[in-house]
């Protein structure tokens, strides 16, 4: 392979991830809603090293985050989920987090406690779980109390972006 057509590849891969951060940056702009689908359950490990399923917030409404500490768009939400969380859990509603860092609780446990997560945070090192579709992050599902998937958030979002569709699911 040739000098210029490596630059040139590396040029598009550049052009087309900055693309997609701008979009992704658009509040409101990539969230996507679905016809309802059942949430795939999984287990995965939390900051404690207890192995926690999705299954155990059922009857909740849930939103699943996923997340990495080094993904600046991530981590300006963070303030964003705590103040839902914090708003709406005494009335079953759960934020749960799952950090896609590689290093798992080496990089996460250190940055959860700085930034005051009170919210469960799993780690997923590397990888979202099968039925999750996480082509970016932040990827977000929000999981009825029935357990079905009646949103996907692509993208950063704010209090503002969430919560209407957090009253209306806690509503039903």
């Amino acid at each position: 392979m040739t000098a210029k057509r490596i630059l040139s590849g590396a040029a598009a891969l550049a052009v087309a991830l900055g693309i997609f951060y701008l979009v992704a940056r658009i509040p409101g702009l990539t969230s996507s809603s679905a016809r309802p689908r059942p949430a795939r359950d999984f287990s995965l490990t939390d900051l404690k090293g207890k192995l926690e399923s999705l299954s155990s917030y059922k009857g909740k409404l849930i939103l699943l985050d996923f997340w990495a500490t080094w993904c600046e768009p991530c981590r300006e939400e963070v303030p964003e989920l705590k103040n839902l969380y914090a708003k709406y859990r005494d009335r079953g509603f759960v934020v749960v987090g799952v950090a896609l860092d590689f290093d798992g609780k080496a990089s996460v446990a250190p940055f959860v406690r700085e930034a005051g997560i009170d919210y469960p945070v799993l780690l997923g090192e590397g990888l979202a779980p099968p039925g999750y579709e996480v082509s970016g992050i932040p990827t977000a599902y929000l999981i009825d109390r029935q357990g079905l998937i009646v949103r996907r958030f692509v993208g950063p979002q704010t209090f503002e972006d969430f919560a209407p569709d957090v009253e209306k699911f806690l509503g039903r």
